[in-house]
């Protein structure tokens, strides 16, 4: 999460994830309404052409684009299979 985005909870919301970049990652508000910083539907193929797309910027804010980088090929295929669980469950919300 380079983009620096951030946000309040909003009243009434349900903190669920954060990290060490982010105070408030995900949250839920209500029974079936969630809000997420991190893309599910992100792939290792769109990585690679954001940070080529983005190299300077990164570079200019320090951060280490090897790193985006083998993060991405060691959590991909994790991150892939809960973007799947997740937008089945949403599916299923829709009835």
């Amino acid at each position: 999460m380079w983009h620096g985005d951030h946000f309040a909870l909003p009243k009434g919301a349900v903190h669920l994830l954060s990290t060490d970049k982010c105070a408030c990652a995900a949250f839920r508000h209500g029974k079936k309404a969630y809000g997420l910083v991190p893309h599910l539907e992100m792939t290792a193929a769109m990585v690679d052409e954001m940070v080529a797309g983005s190299r300077k910027e990164l570079v200019a804010a320090g951060v280490e684009v090897a790193q985006i980088l083998e993060d991405t090929s060691e959590h991909v295929e994790p991150a892939e299979e809960l973007a799947r669980v997740m937008w089945r469950g949403w599916a299923g919300l829709l009835g």
